[in-house]
């Protein structure tokens, strides 16, 4: 009776169990499902909060992104500009110094040019004054001497005879120009200017001449008389030549002591020079005098230079 009875009882026992099982089981799976949707409507708002910020972030980065990809390209293309202008601005600099080295060549050969032009202008000036002043009026022949009859205003002898001597007295420095400004060349010219002034265009003569006015003077007045054919076979007095040239050589070796003193400057202030300079001046006023007459002697008529 017993054991019948225990083992129909077992069956039923175990569906119990299965039955409460199941239960149990569904029961937890509410009771699970409830808790997550209680867990979910917590976090539901701040994940959705939190989402929404990541996209908000993610569309931020991309626009970003976009922004410096748009403005490295802008800079890259800035760059790209630059560097053409940079280089254009680099060509027109090198054409400017190109340009600019040329202008300094032209202004340093003007520069040393400007010296000559100068003492050429000077002459030129003289000279073009002398023959407008010759325009104002006529000249009266016969009479030995100049004279002028003032046919278009006052003539100014004064201008005249300066532009006498512009012309037609020595003159080393003009005549050094016409050389260096290349008007006379060194191979036709140095003989003739020797003939005139006793120096050669190659000798170092002319630091002398440009540091004093007396040696300059000196060389003038020796040109003036190579003009008036004082050391030619034409010569107007040999009794005055004789004496200018002792007095030109005594002013020669007075010039090699300037070169050799320590201030050539002095050599203007010293009174035996000027002494020397009075005689020739003189000589040269007289032997110009006869000169000119011995010209209106052969022309027949009178014609200042």
């Amino acid at each position: 009776m017993s054991s019948t009875s225990v083992q129909s009882k077992a069956p039923t026992n175990l569906g119990i169990r299965k039955c409460r099982l199941t239960t149990v089981v569904r029961m937890s799976k509410k009771l699970l499902g409830r808790i997550c949707l209680y867990i979910w409507k917590l976090l539901a708002a701040p994940l959705c909060k939190v989402g929404n910020r990541i996209i908000s972030r993610y569309h931020k980065v991309a626009d970003a992104e976009a922004a410096i990809r748009a403005l490295k390209a802008q800079l890259i293309a800035q760059h790209n500009s630059f560097e053409q202008e940079h280089k254009t601005y680099k060509d027109r600099e090198a054409r400017l110094q190109q340009q600019l080295d040329e202008y300094k060549s032209k202004f340093l050969e003007l520069e040393g040019k400007m010296p000559f032009l100068k003492h050429l202008a000077r002459v030129g000036a003289a000279v073009r004054c002398r023959a407008l002043e010759h325009a104002e009026g006529r000249r009266i022949f016969g009479e030995g001497k100049d004279k002028f009859t003032n046919i278009r205003g006052e003539v100014d002898m004064k201008v005249i005879k300066q532009g006498n001597i512009a012309c037609h007295w020595g003159d080393i420095k003009a005549d050094y120009s016409l050389y260096r400004l290349g008007h006379k060349h060194l191979q036709t010219y140095e003989a003739f200017f020797h003939n005139i002034y006793g120096f050669r265009l190659s000798q170092p003569l002319f630091i002398s001449f440009t540091l004093s006015s007396k040696v300059t003077e000196a060389l003038n007045l020796r040109g003036t008389m190579s003009f008036c054919f004082s050391f030619t076979d034409s010569t107007r007095s040999t009794s005055h030549d004789d004496l200018f040239s002792s007095l030109f050589r005594k002013v020669g070796n007075m010039v090699d002591a300037m070169n050799a003193h320590k201030n050539p400057r002095l050599f203007d202030k010293d009174l035996k020079v000027e002494d020397n300079m009075i005689l020739m001046r003189k000589i040269v006023d007289e032997v110009s005098i006869l000169d000119k007459r011995w010209r209106n002697s052969h022309r027949g008529i009178e014609y200042s230079f």
